[in-house]
């Protein structure tokens, strides 16, 4: 806006996301072999400081991944109900993945009478998606789509 400087403009970005950034220099610590840890910390906290766009989107990118896995975690070991030709079959959350800009959430259950069915559904963001799931779905859906 008008009201702020440059210099507040400059740090927003970094403050705002000052954790999970954290975790990502963490990230990047444990998985590269860096010698200077301290000076490589401070020349990414640089970069998001002056909003560098490539070290944001490498970063997103992270987050995203991190977001999903953990989406899955907390899904490990429940089922949800998937209501078909007004029958009700159990199932399970098996993927998480991103598909250009949305979270795809992919199920799968059985049934003794069809076998193995899978049920995708799309989601805008994980913020959606976790309470897509925390809602416990119940979702009607027609048989071409399972």
């Amino acid at each position: 806006t008008k009201t702020t400087t440059k210099k507040e403009r400059e740090g927003n970005f970094y403050e705002d996301n000052k954790n999970s950034i954290s975790m990502y220099i963490k990230h990047l610590e444990k998985s590269s072999d860096i010698r200077n840890k301290e000076a490589h910390k401070s020349k990414i906290i640089k970069k998001f400081i002056a909003e560098d766009k490539p070290t944001i989107e490498v970063f997103e990118d992270w987050r995203l991944d991190i977001n999903m896995k953990n989406i899955l975690l907390s899904a490990n070991g429940k089922t949800y109900n998937l209501k078909v030709e007004n029958k009700t079959d159990k199932y399970f959350l098996k993927e998480v993945t991103a598909n250009n800009f949305n979270i795809v959430l992919l199920f799968e259950g059985t049934d003794t009478t069809k076998g193995i069915f899978q049920l995708r559904n799309i989601v805008e963001n994980i913020t959606e998606a976790v309470n897509f799931l925390s809602r416990k779905v119940c979702k009607e859906v027609n048989k071409d789509e399972v």
